[in-house]
Parts: structure tokens; sequence; C-alpha cells
């Protein structure tokens, strides 16, 4: 089977020709086909002028051509998420394509004996399509699956993240400086662990993040937020011992991977008082009451970040939790993502307040695999994003604004929204992308990084 989609890279378009009986895609069709979102926010296509943010969207066009037959994380998530954006705002948002990340970013939080093993993978898979014109599919584990195009999605994706953090601390005077940031990116990331990849995750996004950031832009206290259905056992494993990072998730209760209950498996020499209240997790309740129970865990955890106090935030965009998903149980609603955006920004306000100085926040995609559900779960996301941090109420409370019924301003008239999604097409061969890809991979190091003898 053939197919197609637009590739716009700063190399040149590269094509997408896969000749392996691509079952995987689950509804490409809607990319060519119109969505109607259903808000009950303000009107989605029009942003307030005064409260509008200077927000970026970072992606790579090699994040969609990591394609694995009949597997749920599959390049649509991504096209269709860029095409929704990019009809909905074409002049709120700027696109830009991510840089590579390095190995010594990686290396800041993975080991060396994990980035290894998957090099070692990555470049055999590569090495055999150069050699054979084969597609090779080599499993890291049952889930998690390394092709030819593998290498270049996972570096642009952890990438995507250190792009925009290096934007949004930018100075002042650079016309590359951001306030905050959308990184549309795939394979997700919060599933690997320091040593350990699995769960769709090869290396973990947020964390390399929030290292990066700590390093180079002079953060201290960084708090990742995760409602991504499946708890991030990779990013909680990584930061369980380090007093400098906050972890709050809800996730499924009897979804994989098991983890993400109290006590924590993960706790080592930190004090048990301490951890718990630097990693939170809390389960959701399945089925029709996930939604109010997902508002109530989430004004907890939100409590505890406001208490640790963080300059930045990193929220893990999972969009899984919808009632529409088909590998979850809980039954959230589109409006449920801009509900959890709002009150985060809310707790980044107070936070804000009480430093006196205004805490950074940006958002990197997880996971979510009903295509429609997480173009219209995105768009509510993105749209209070580009509003910024709300103002501060003139009373204080010890409650966490908008986690109540009324999910923070966000519910009003129903305004129906259109979206156009629009197909597109690819001009290079497939020989021209195997030379381009190979020569571009080399400005990261295919042989140099050996895996553990």
């Amino acid at each position: 089977m053939e197919f197609s989609t637009t590739l716009v890279s700063g190399l040149e378009a590269l094509t997408v020709r896969d000749d392996e009986n691509d079952n995987s895609a689950p509804s490409t069709e809607v990319v060519a086909k119109e969505a109607i979102i259903n808000t009950e926010s303000a009107e989605v296509s029009q942003i307030d002028s005064e409260k509008k943010v200077k927000m970026s969207v970072y992606f790579h066009p090699t994040c969609s051509k990591h394609n694995i037959p009949d597997h749920p994380e599959h390049y649509s998530r991504v096209d269709g998420i860029l095409a929704t954006l990019k009809k909905t705002w074409p002049t709120d948002l700027t696109f830009r394509e991510s840089k590579m990340v390095t190995k010594d970013q990686i290396l800041a939080f993975h080991t060396p004996a994990l980035l290894g093993r998957f090099l070692k993978l990555a470049d055999k898979a590569l090495q055999s399509y150069e050699k054979n014109k084969k597609v090779e599919y080599l499993n890291i584990d049952m889930d998690t699956t390394v092709m030819w195009r593998t290498k270049a999605a996972v570096l642009h994706s952890a990438g995507s993240v250190i792009s925009a953090l290096d934007h949004m601390y930018a100075a002042p005077t650079d016309d590359n400086k951001i306030d905050t940031a959308f990184c549309c990116v795939r394979p997700p990331g919060h599933h690997a662990e320091r040593d350990k990849s699995g769960g769709f995750c090869f290396i973990n996004n947020v964390a390399i993040g929030a290292k990066h950031a700590q390093k180079m832009h002079g953060v201290e206290k960084v708090a990742i937020l995760d409602y991504d259905v499946h708890h991030g056992n990779g990013t909680e494993e990584g930061f369980t011992d380090d007093s400098t990072v906050f972890y709050g998730s809800t996730h499924g209760r009897d979804h994989y991977p098991g983890t993400g209950h109290d006590p924590s498996p993960f706790v080592g020499e930190q004090a048990r008082n301490e951890v718990d209240r630097r990693i939170v997790n809390r389960l959701l309740t399945p089925g029709p009451k996930s939604r109010e129970d997902f508002r109530t865990k989430w004004g907890e955890i939100l409590s505890e970040m406001e208490r640790f106090q963080p300059q930045l935030v990193i929220m893990s965009s999972g969009f899984d939790a919808h009632d529409d998903d088909p590998l979850a149980e809980c039954e959230l609603i589109d409006e449920d993502f801009a509900w959890v955006t709002s009150a985060i920004l809310a707790s980044c306000a107070r936070v804000t307040a009480a430093l006196g100085s205004e805490v950074r926040y940006l958002s990197v995609l997880e996971g979510g695999y009903d295509i429609p559900a997480i173009q219209r779960s995105a768009v509510c996301h993105v749209q209070v994003m580009l509003q910024g941090l709300p103002p501060l109420p003139s009373t204080s409370s010890s409650a966490v604004p908008g986690v109540e019924a009324e999910a923070g301003g966000l519910e009003g008239s129903s305004v129906e929204v259109k979206i156009g999604m629009e197909a597109t097409t690819v001009v290079e061969k497939e020989d021209g992308e195997l030379v381009a890809l190979r020569e571009y991979l080399e400005a990261f190091g295919v042989d140099d990084t050996k895996p553990p003898a």
C-alpha cells in the first residue's frame, strides 16, 4: 500500500512511501475532512488581543515518519492536530521545526546503556533498509518498536522541548523569544525510565526538557503535570529522589503500566513524607464519575504544586482520558482539557504572585489515540494557553481557582467552530529521503555512541 502526507522540512520535502501494508492508520481520511468542535468557552477562532501571548507550536516532519503497522501510536495523531491548529489560528500561532536533541541532553536524564541500546536497534534498522530496501521492525518490548525512520523521530521529539525552552528563555531582544509553547510531537515519552524504554516511549521528552531548563536556563524547581490516562512511570521514577522536581499525575485505575499507586515503588533515599508531598499520584474512577473525579483530584495536586512553588511548569498533555479513546475507560470530554489547562494556569498565576517572578509553562504531547478527539481536545487546550496567566482574584482563597463546578469560567454558551483539515502531497523519491536522512543524522552521530558490552 502507498500513501502520502505533507512534509515540509528544513532539509527538503521527504518522501513518505511505505510498502509494508499499512493497516495502522486510525481513520487517516480525517485529515481531508472538516471537524465541528463544540466548546463551552469563548469562541475558539478569536483571541482577546489584550491577553494573547506569543506562542509557538513545535514539530518536525520526521515525527510523522516513525510508522509501525497496526499500532495505535500513529503519525495521524500529530498530522491531524497540526492541520487543525494551523487552520484555526493561522496568525495567532507560529509553527516551528524543532532541532535534534543532543547526546549530552539525553544523558542528563537517561543512562548511557539506554541510549546505547536504542541507537543499536535504530541503526540496525536503518542499515538493513539501506542494504536490502526492506523495512525491519525491531522490538524493545511488545508495544515499543523501532524501524528505520524511528531514530530521527525520537531525536526531534525530545529536541522540540529543547527548542521551545531555548526560545522561552531567550533574551527579550531576541526575535525568537516566545512566552509559551505546545510541542506537537511523537513518539511520546513519559513511560521511558532512566534505564528502560517502553509503553510506546523511547526517551523521556519532558524529563530531558526539565534537566535542560535547570542546567542551561537557571531554573531551580520544575513541576511536571501529567494528565495522560496512563501513569508516567518513567517521569516519576527519574525524579523520585530529586527534590528540585515536582510530579503530579491523574491516571486510570488498572491501566498500563500499573504504577502510580501509593506507596510509590520508586521511593528511594528521600524521606517518605517529603516524597509524598512532591510526587502526587491520584487514581481516576472509571466511568461516568471520572469527570467529577478528574476535577477533584487536580484540585488536590495543584494545591501541593503551589506549595512547592516551581519556576517552570511542563504539562505532559495526554488526551487519552477522553470518552472516545479506545485505550481507556474514563469519560472526559473535550472541554475537560480546557478546564485542567485553566486550573493549571491559575495555579501558575498564584505561584507567580508568591515568588514575585513569572512562572513559565509549556505543553508536550503524550498520548491520545482517537484522532478526532485529540484534535478537538488539543484545540481546547491551546485556546486556554493562548490567553496567558489569568489575573488573580481580588480576595485570597485557599481553594484552587478554576477547580469548582464552573471550571474556572470556561463554561458558557456553546459555540461551534469549523476546522478544516487539509491533505497534502509528497514530491521526492524514497531513495532521496534515505540519502537525506543518513546525511542528516550524521549531525547527531550514528555510530559513536556504543552500546554497553
